[in-house]
């Protein structure tokens, strides 16, 4: 890993910030200054020290978090709190990612990590990983067989695509819970939407296997390994 990597990583800066610290000598590797960004060091083995405190090692963080109602999924924004301002300070960390971002007037199952492969085996379509939703209309619900109908959607850059059948968990008069595979942008809206439906609540409670559960509007908690196997497992028999 880049020595300046490592820095902004451990919560030292921006990029800029820590090459500025590298370059005025404050950074020492096994108890050599180093004053260039990009050397790389080991993870496992090198010892980094900036201004004669060591620095950690980076290590994965996997963070889910019961998004509320008002809050945008983003890392920084001039006029809104975001979900990185709902955390608390320790792991406020400037390396972490959002994995399947949800509107600002939505809630539910948020995922934050380091981690960009895993980042990408959440969202990618190829993976078979499912968004679950439960959803509250304006009116009633069109029949299940008008939802399901295939219908070519527009994506977040107006690129057109056809989702892959969702999956009808509950369907009620006016609520449902249905499962996505894309995830796409405003997808489950716009679903709805094509359907003759005007969502007014939007809900995520699981993804992949893993669940939503009692985890309180605004919580966050770090996630096992157990809890990441549950939130990759796949269904191949779509």
């Amino acid at each position: 890993m880049r020595l300046d990597k490592w820095l902004a990583h451990a919560g030292l800066g921006t990029r800029n910030d820590v090459k500025a610290l590298i370059r005025q000598g404050r950074v020492r590797v096994n108890d050599t200054v180093i004053r260039q960004p990009d050397v790389h060091v080991n993870v496992d083995h090198d010892r980094v020290i900036c201004d004669d405190e060591a620095v950690r090692a980076p290590t994965r963080l996997v963070l889910m978090m019961h998004k509320p109602v008002g809050v945008v999924s983003a890392r920084k924004d001039t006029w809104n709190r975001t979900v990185i301002d709902c955390l608390p300070k320790p792991m406020q960390r400037r390396d972490l990612h959002i994995a399947g971002r949800l509107d600002k007037d939505a809630s539910g199952l948020l995922i934050l990590t380091t981690d960009t492969a895993l980042v990408h085996d959440i969202i990618a379509p190829k993976k078979h990983v499912y968004k679950t939703y439960d959803v509250v209309v304006d009116g009633r619900l069109p029949s299940r067989e008008v939802f399901s109908k295939p219908r070519e959607l527009k994506d977040g850059k107006n690129r057109p695509y056809t989702p892959h059948p969702p999956r009808i968990v509950r369907w009620e008069e006016s609520a449902a819970r249905v499962a996505v595979r894309e995830g796409k942008f405003h997808q489950v809206k716009r679903m709805f939407k094509a359907a003759g439906a005007e969502v007014i609540a939007l809900k995520r409670v699981a993804i992949g296997n893993l669940e939503l559960g009692d985890l309180p509007e605004g919580a966050v908690r770090e996630l096992v390994s157990q809890d990441i196997e549950a939130l990759l497992m796949s269904d191949k028999e779509d």
